[in-house]
């Protein structure tokens, strides 16, 4: 469900990328990322390809700009983890907004838990 961003360690990283909270919070990538995986286990050989076809974009995108041979700054970090997140919310609003019987759903009694535990509901 991750995307791979070329970035160094000399960057600094956008606060939303450097925080997880206990429970669910929109502020956080990495719950947001959490989120959108429980959505695609619904119907994971549905979902999953699509937001690989989706990851695969962005990595190429970024990809590219690392091969330019200029790092990016912070503000270009920063642009690009919202492009990131603005596709993984994208994507979780399109799966939710569905209300499609699920077909195959995956881990149902473990993710059904894990979102109650981490207060996401949908």
């Amino acid at each position: 469900m991750s995307v791979y961003a070329p970035y160094s360690v000399n960057n600094s990283l956008p606060a939303e990328l450097s925080c997880a909270e206990a429970k669910y919070t929109p502020e956080s990538a990495w719950w947001q990322f959490e989120r959108l995986q429980y959505a695609i286990e619904q119907d994971y050989p549905r979902y999953a390809p699509q937001w690989q076809e989706v990851a695969a974009r962005l990595e190429t995108q970024l990809r590219e700009q690392a091969a330019s041979g200029k790092a990016p700054d912070d503000a270009a970090v920063e642009a690009n983890s919202r492009m990131i997140l603005d596709a993984v919310n994208a994507m979780y609003t399109r799966i939710i907004g569905e209300q499609a019987p699920s077909a195959q759903p995956q881990h149902t009694g473990m993710n059904e838990t894990a979102k109650r535990r981490a207060g996401i509901t949908f």
